[in-house]
């Protein structure tokens, strides 16, 4: 017996749009989604700077696990630009 949703394929790129949309709409766990998915480039897409935008938006709504995520980003160093 199948259920609970185990049998349909993950798809991290649409599920990073229903959080986007809902994290727009100011849901904070949606947000702290957002920013773990950009911050980890979980759907392909990677921005730290973005990223910190989204959890700092979450935490500011009382998510304190998006501290976790929020630490690295601020401490790790910026990337060296290519000349």
């Amino acid at each position: 017996m199948l259920g609970g949703g185990h049998e349909v394929p993950e798809n991290r790129a649409e599920a990073f749009d229903w959080f986007m949309r809902a994290a727009t709409k100011k849901h904070p766990h949606a947000q702290l989604m957002v920013g773990r998915y950009l911050a980890y480039g979980v759907a392909g897409r990677k921005d730290s700077a973005e990223a910190l935008v989204w959890l700092k938006r979450a935490r500011a709504q009382g998510v304190l696990e998006a501290d976790h995520d929020i630490e690295p980003l601020e401490t790790r160093p910026p990337l060296a630009s290519a000349s």
